[in-house]
């Protein structure tokens, strides 16, 4: 079984289990493996898919620790002087 096969199994046993958060990432991954396909005007071989995905994890690696670091500010409407 090729990762793209594998990829949409697992999307099928998310739905099925109902479980949101691996299904969002599952069809984030998908999309994201589709995209760079079209862009080689060719389906991926599984090497070029787990390229795909380590590019995904530095991403998401890359904002986690930005946002670990910036002190989050949350704007309420009494902050800002509306009712």
């Amino acid at each position: 079984m090729g990762m793209n096969e594998k990829i949409a199994a697992d999307i099928t046993a998310a739905m099925k289990a109902k479980d949101a958060g691996r299904l969002s990432a599952l069809r984030m991954l998908k999309a994201a493996v589709m995209n760079k396909g079209v862009e080689k005007n060719r389906d991926l071989d599984d090497a070029e898919v787990l390229q795909v995905v380590a590019s995904l994890v530095k991403q998401r690696r890359f904002t986690a620790s930005a946002l670990a670091l910036e002190p989050v500010t949350v704007i309420t409407s009494a902050a800002i002087g509306t009712p």
